[in-house]
């Protein structure tokens, strides 16, 4: 992945933040979770920065195209006034943003494609929405969300891998009441 990383660092197109992402998922054993970013987002609202530093470190390989977690040690890198620190995190910020971004539209025939469940909340800040409703769609071998906001803009996301695909199921009467249709 490492390799992957830097030729998108380098240079920050969408294929090379397609083979990045492509790494990130065959290298890592998970991806980063909410809780993780809740728990590190509490430690620097606790101002215990050295323990946020260190939970950020121990996320899985997978973080570093995360924007939420370069947002974040660029916050902790201020508050310890690391002032180069500060520079690469925000720099890694923005290439992380423009690159999800790049991966589609938003629309349902060209979604957004993210890596993390936080990359999702990125976007729809950084496209100044907030979503009211989430919806899950299966699509074949892909799963979609669409998130709706509050006037009604649909934004639309692949989180195919993210989590497993739901199959439709109809509907089935519960156990009990199957017993007593039976018997009737």
């Amino acid at each position: 992945m490492e390799r992957e990383l830097t030729r998108f660092l380098e240079e920050p197109t969408q294929r090379n933040y397609f083979a990045a992402r492509a790494a990130a998922l065959r290298i890592s054993p998970r991806l980063v979770a909410l809780t993780d970013m809740h728990e590190i987002e509490q430690l620097v609202l606790a101002a215990d920065l050295t323990r946020a530093l260190d939970r950020l470190e121990s996320l899985p390989p997978a973080a570093a195209l995360s924007p939420r977690v370069h947002f974040l040690a660029a916050q902790i890198a201020d508050e310890m006034h690391d002032v180069a620190g500060v520079e690469l995190e925000r720099f890694l910020f923005v290439v992380c943003l423009q690159a999800l971004l790049a991966t589609g539209d938003g629309s349902e025939t060209s979604p957004y494609k993210i890596l993390q469940t936080t990359d999702q909340q990125d976007v729809l800040t950084s496209l100044h929405a907030t979503a009211v409703k989430h919806t899950l769609l299966p699509r074949g071998a892909m799963t979609l969300e669409v998130a709706v906001d509050a006037a009604g803009r649909q934004i639309w996301f692949d989180v195919t891998g993210l989590m497993p695909a739901r199959k439709i199921r109809r509907r089935v009467a519960p156990r009990a009441s199957r017993r007593k249709l039976a018997q009737k």
